[in-house]
């Protein structure tokens, strides 16, 4: 792979180490330490190539990847920190993806990347269409269809959005962020057509008893599908023990535990939670 790029050919590179990747998660038994520094540097080298594309979002996610399988390389730490700065210029980065597209109208994946752009600068309305004409040519990819109902979500069409994550999971059953999500949708929506809140409780639950009652947000996502059901007291505890473990997993998210107090304050008067946000602006 290095002597294909010292020869820009790039793009067998990157299929060369794609298919190394691939071959290596046929292979899912412990692997030597050699395997692994050999299979973090397929990851380093698609970064470094992933990065010239533009697809910063890609590299990132390979150098995270090879930080796991190679932690004491300072090399992939500087890479992450330096994808990292890069990432902050995003509105940088949208404008050289506009520009590179206009040549590139069928490279899907790049039109994909700029719609993580837009969805970075909280543009979602930008994102939205993207992502659709990503999904309608990569229907198994899970991740870009939640990120697609994140997206509808946001401008408002929750029924596609509730649609894009059920279809999500049916890709996917072990997508848990799509399924707290869904759950989410479904019992905070303040469109009570959207709503479907047994539903929202049955996932709510699921998720917990996967994550054994030790995931924050699984336990905020039960206590507000609870309190949607009219289930107050037991919102009230299983909000309490939400923000309690978020504080010791995770001190330092102050506004995710603002908003936990605020539901359990809701839940302490009897009242549901409502993500407002979503409502439609139609009468």
């Amino acid at each position: 792979a290095n002597q294909m790029m010292e020869h820009d050919d790039n793009e067998t590179a990157i299929s060369y180490l794609e298919g190394l990747i691939s071959d290596s998660a046929k292979s899912p038994q412990e692997k030597s330490k050699t395997a692994q520094t050999t299979l973090a540097e397929a990851h380093y080298l698609l970064s470094v190539l992933r990065g010239k594309n533009l697809r910063i979002s890609t590299a990132m996610q390979h150098l995270q990847q090879a930080q796991r399988l190679a932690p004491e390389k300072s090399r992939i730490q500087k890479q992450i920190q330096q994808l990292g700065q890069k990432l902050r210029r995003n509105d940088l980065i949208i404008a050289e993806l506009k520009e590179q597209s206009q040549g590139k109208p069928d490279d899907h994946y790049f039109h994909y990347e700029l719609a993580l752009a837009h969805m970075r600068q909280q543009d979602f309305v930008s994102a939205a269409p993207i992502l659709q004409r990503f999904v309608a040519k990569e229907p198994k990819n899970s991740l870009a269809r939640y990120h697609l109902a994140n997206s509808l979500l946001e401008t408002k069409q929750a029924p596609a959005a509730i649609q894009q994550l059920k279809l999500t999971l049916t890709n996917d059953h072990n997508f848990l962020e799509a399924a707290n999500r869904l759950s989410w949708g479904l019992s905070t929506h303040p469109d009570e057509s959207v709503q479907s809140l047994q539903e929202s409780l049955i996932l709510a639950q699921h998720l917990c008893r996967l994550s054994k009652n030790q995931n924050p947000y699984h336990l905020d996502t039960l206590a507000t599908a609870l309190a949607a059901n009219g289930k107050f007291g037991e919102a009230k505890t299983t909000a309490e023990q939400a923000y309690t473990l978020l504080q010791k997993q995770n001190p330092n998210l102050a506004s995710k535990a603002n908003s936990l107090q605020q539901r359990l304050q809701l839940f302490k008067n009897n009242q549901p939670y409502r993500e407002e946000r979503w409502k439609s602006d139609q009468p």
